[in-house]
């Protein structure tokens, strides 16, 4: 025999309101999330179709920017500095928010 813990035991429960205000935020992430996919899916397409160079027509300009990338530090900490304790270093705990279905 098998038990499921479950996971939002610590959770306060709450009523009709609170629920259909977290069903229209679940609702949005995942419309986002569909949004975004969508979003890279044409910046790839108009890529190809520029040959991976600047392009524009009369209305719309498509410019390929170039950055310098960015540092690796903890490559750089795990490489250099490995006996250096970060702990005095980080910063304060932060908080977010996952709205989840149950």
């Amino acid at each position: 025999m098998t038990f499921k813990i479950n996971p939002y035991k610590d959770h306060a429960v709450m009523g009709e309101g609170w629920e259909s205000t977290a069903h229209e935020l679940f609702t949005v992430a995942k419309q986002r999330k569909t949004l975004a996919k969508r979003e890279d899916f044409l910046r790839d397409k108009l890529q190809a179709l520029s040959m991976d160079k600047s392009a524009r027509t009369a209305k719309y300009a498509y410019s390929k920017v170039e950055r310098g990338g960015s540092v690796d530090y903890k490559l750089i900490i795990e490489e250099h500095l490995n006996t250096l304790d970060v702990e005095p270093y980080r910063k304060q705990v932060t908080f977010s928010w996952r709205i989840t279905r149950i």
